[in-house]
């Protein structure tokens, strides 16, 4: 039923859509795979479990400076990448919208929801600091 309904709405095969699903699912289970595996390359570190709640805090607290600052550079330029590119989505959503004739209207939504919640949180985060 879904994968019907599905390819109505996205007009795909049915056959890429369930090839999709293993594609899915091996995201989902690498994701926390790749947080234990670091336990492994440092055996020597007391490495916070990837499931606790303040993994983040710890995993930050417990590096050098060093790691600090190559942590925090690869973060920020991460975090300007992802402005780029959302506002690249953002324009582009448009533009097929126009050219189409076709309502992009939720995507351009979500995009931008997304973009001015990262940018709050990220301006928030540094002003009370």
């Amino acid at each position: 039923m879904f994968f019907g309904c599905a390819a109505i709405i996205t007009e795909q095969s049915i056959v890429i859509q369930i090839l999709s699903i293993p594609a899915i699912l091996l995201a989902i289970i690498a994701t926390p795979l790749v947080g234990n595996y670091i336990k492994y390359v440092y055996p020597y570190r007391e490495i916070p479990s990837y499931n606790d709640k303040q993994y983040t805090k710890k995993m930050f607290e417990m590096s050098d400076e060093g790691e600090r600052h190559i942590m925090l550079q690869g973060l920020y330029s991460a975090f300007n990448l992802e402005n780029i590119l959302l506002l690249c989505s953002l324009l582009l959503g448009m533009f097929c919208s126009v050219a189409s004739g076709e309502s992009q209207l939720f995507a351009i939504l979500i995009i931008a929801i997304i973009l001015i919640t990262v940018n709050t949180q990220y301006m928030l985060k540094v002003r009370n600091r």
